[in-house]
């Protein structure tokens, strides 16, 4: 048994016991984030995989959401992308803290 069926069984008030997780994605590509946020299909876009159909429900119900973000704070692109030398240092710091 579980233990918080254990403790409503003994009677505590445990509230909810399902986690409730609320995330943002933070994204540097504005296509992107119109067709997550944009429920309708055009012609250009009917061959995209289920994986964005997963990731439209969870922006419908309010578990995901996706925010515009700007190519330079995001970290990861010093890993896939060429940027400037104060850019890489700055990414650097930030990740690794030297």
């Amino acid at each position: 048994m579980l233990l918080i069926q254990e403790m409503k069984k003994e009677g505590f008030n445990v509230g909810c016991s399902v986690p409730t997780v609320k995330c943002t994605l933070f994204e540097d590509n504005s296509g992107t984030v119109y067709l997550a946020n944009t429920p309708s299909m055009r012609p250009r876009t009917k061959h995209i995989n289920v994986k964005c159909h997963h990731f439209r429900s969870m922006v419908a119900s309010c578990a995901l959401r996706i925010e515009k973000t700007t190519s330079e704070a995001q970290l990861a692109d010093m890993l896939t992308k060429q940027s400037t030398l104060e850019l890489f240092l700055a990414h650097r710091m930030a990740i690794m803290g030297w």
